[in-house]
């Protein structure tokens, strides 16, 4: 599923530990990897923002470049596929680039024939964003609902980054974190 969905780049770095988990896993990774670095930087920020006491310094060890692949569940990866469809709508249209890719994405996501139907009722009339955004239960799946989104799209329109700030503020993203994203998607 995510070999249709993220670049050659994208695929390398989440990769093997992407693979033992599922494709929802990988799906989720962009999101992920951003929401841990970014969890990571904010915690480095506010050590340093911090008065020094008398206590010895607890020095932690290095976290590994590349942490796990992220756990998902079906709901998460159903909420995933949903803001790729709307992503997809963004621009008023679904070429047949990324139609294809979405149904070649559901087929290989080994949904259930109630998922199918909902995925398929979801490209007929795409979810709002509020409603993908009332299901999100944490910062973590925010950022891997919208880091999924942003993998279908290529956001070079206006509407397509409207969305996209659209969906940060529904999802409720620090924009630190948003940039983030950004940034890991890019150098993915």
């Amino acid at each position: 599923m995510v070999s249709l969905l993220m670049n050659k780049k994208a695929r390398k770095k989440i990769g093997s530990s992407a693979v033992a988990v599922g494709g929802m896993a990988a799906l989720a990774g962009v999101g992920y990897l951003a929401y841990k670095k970014y969890q990571s930087s904010r915690g480095a920020s506010a050590s340093s923002g911090e008065s020094r006491s008398a206590q010895p310094e607890v020095v932690q060890p290095a976290a590994p470049e590349l942490p796990a692949a992220p756990a998902t569940n079906d709901r998460l990866g159903i909420l995933m596929i949903k803001a790729m469809i709307a992503a997809s709508h963004a621009d008023g249209s679904v070429d047949a680039a990324e139609m294809d890719a979405l149904f070649q994405a559901m087929e290989r996501a080994e949904l259930s024939p109630e998922e199918n139907r909902e995925l398929t009722r979801a490209l007929n009339t795409p979810p709002t964003l509020e409603s993908i955004a009332a299901a999100v239960l944490s910062p973590e799946e925010g950022a891997e609902i919208y880091g999924a989104a942003l993998s279908a799209i290529d956001p070079d329109t206006p509407s397509e980054q409207f969305f996209l700030r659209r969906l940060a503020t529904a999802l409720k993203l620090d924009p630190k974190l948003v940039e983030c994203i950004h940034t890991e998607s890019v150098s993915v």
